[in-house]
């Protein structure tokens, strides 16, 4: 892995980023920190407590090896998005599931050009396997979060809205992983 200062161009606007390349090396440490993360989660179940969430670094990273795009550590000195398409420009938001029910949060001021969902819980099992779908952005807007409001009607009322992709977006919509890889 290297961090750059690079210039990257958003909509018309040159911006000054820092970003993370990875290379197939980099793969290596994220077996350790996926196989350390497991060997926590079981020990959390001897006290009855909920599972630590899914490393972001193991999802942004492994996205960005199998995507060709960089992790944003920061832009003009904000965090704006998580990874970024150094081809394109377009700044990419990336959510992962790592257990029996995905309940994705979203921020009230969340910025993306396009929008992937990781599973790690491939067919019921923690194996290393995973997949990377990608969902259309006006699928994420109008998405039901209760029975009265989308999760974009949430967001505007500065709320965290939570909702899970696979049961309200993915399996409704018949959509399939672009790349099915293991780590």
């Amino acid at each position: 892995m290297i961090i750059q200062e690079v210039y990257i161009r958003i909509g018309s606007q040159n911006k000054k980023a820092k970003i993370m390349v990875f290379n197939d090396n980099d793969r290596v440490i994220f077996r350790r920190i996926y196989s350390n993360w497991l060997r926590l989660r079981q020990q959390y179940k001897i006290f009855h407590s909920r599972a630590p969430n899914f490393p972001e670094i193991v999802s942004e990273g492994l996205f960005c090896l199998d995507m060709g795009a960089a992790r944003v550590i920061s832009i003009n000195k904000a965090k704006k998005c998580d990874t970024i398409d150094l081809t394109n420009h377009r700044r990419q938001q990336i959510k992962a599931f790592s257990g029996l029910v995905d309940l994705t949060s979203f921020g009230p001021s969340s910025i993306y050009d396009d929008f992937y969902f990781m599973d790690f819980y491939r067919g019921g099992n923690f194996n290393g396997k995973y997949a990377i779908y990608k969902i259309p952005n006006n699928l994420i807007s109008v998405a039901q979060v209760n029975r009265s409001q989308t999760l974009s009607q949430q967001q505007r009322q500065q709320r965290r809205p939570h909702i899970s992709l696979v049961n309200r977006i993915i399996k409704p919509n018949r959509i399939r992983p672009i790349i099915v890889n293991k780590i």
